[in-house]
């Protein structure tokens, strides 16, 4: 049988800094400012799981059952919640790209239904096991690397691999490509288009926008705009805003000088590989690596000077 790829990604980070009418909804603060609101959160969930049984109500629950780490460098923000029908909900954005992100969700997932057991030996001993439905709803501001190039929604369940017949219903992951629907939809939306896809444009485009489409008029959208609109907001309001804002930019410049700190390490790597190789020059390595050839001598007499 064939060894099933992984998932990989491909960051497309945002960090619109500048002064807009609007507050970006991918921070953590304009986030939570519109899914704290329990009809909205309600209406996005709805419209997400379209056709599935109508959410009527909802309660927040205490996320830190999740065992987040509070010194997160992934800038993901999250929310848990508990509809009428017992089913809970995990959603999260993550604007930053990670190795093994698909791991990561499954691992809080499982986290989750670990912590619904029952405590004490007793009652867990006495536990049939009984699962609620869990849903891991992930908003990514990146790719997919091995998602097709024309879907950017994925639905998830264990399944029969022979059969093609999802065998637990009780797990769910749903994942939603932000920089790949950007580019799906083109020149925009209309009053038609799907409520979700509208919901998608929100979070990705409406602070980079001076005016909201008329679309986003209607419905929860004007409530959402009320919200998200900046001048609405108390100057507490706005100082936590930017905080949030601050906070984003500093885990992605933390993040990318690590990358760069990597790529450098492996550089170093390569240059001495090939200078113990023997078999290149300097100037060679140099013009390969894209150095100075004094950068090159400097990590040979390195080498040389660890050998004796």
């Amino acid at each position: 049988m064939k060894k099933n790829t992984p998932f990989q990604s491909v960051t497309t980070p945002v960090l619109d800094l500048h002064p807009s009418k609007y507050m970006n909804l991918l921070t953590d603060y304009g986030f939570k400012s519109v899914l704290k609101v329990q009809e909205l959160a309600i209406d996005f969930l709805n419209d997400l799981l379209e056709g599935a049984p109508h959410i009527q109500k909802i309660t927040y629950l205490d996320k830190e059952s999740l065992g987040r780490d509070k010194n997160n460098r992934i800038a993901v923000f999250d929310l848990l919640c508990e509809d009428d029908q017992n089913r809970e909900f995990i959603v999260e954005i993550q604007r930053i790209s990670q190795k093994f992100f698909l791991d990561r969700s499954v691992f809080y997932a499982s986290s989750r239904i670990r912590d619904n057991a029952p405590k004490g030996k007793e009652a867990f001993s006495n536990w049939d096991f009984y699962q609620k439905p869990l849903i891991f709803i992930g908003i990514l501001d990146f790719d997919i690397k091995e998602s097709l190039p024309d879907q950017f929604e994925h639905f998830l369940q264990l399944c029969d691999i022979r059969s093609k017949k999802v065998f637990y219903e009780k797990l769910s992951f749903i994942f939603l490509e932000l920089p790949k629907f950007e580019r799906m939809i083109g020149n925009g939306l209309s009053a038609d288009s799907a409520n979700l896809n509208k919901w998608l444009f929100a979070f990705k485009k409406l602070h980079t926008l001076e005016k909201a489409p008329e679309y986003l008029g209607k419905g929860p959208f004007k409530r959402l705009l009320e919200i998200a609109e900046i001048a609405n907001m108390t100057k507490k309001q706005k100082e936590d805003y930017e905080l949030s804002l601050k906070q984003l930019a500093d885990n992605y410049a933390i993040r990318m000088t690590a990358r760069e700190e990597g790529a450098a390490k492996a550089k170093i790597e390569i240059i001495k590989n090939l200078l113990s190789a023997g078999e290149f020059s300097v100037s060679s390595i140099a013009k390969a690596a894209g150095v100075e050839e004094d950068y090159v001598l400097a990590l040979k007499n390195e080498l040389e000077a660890e050998k004796q």
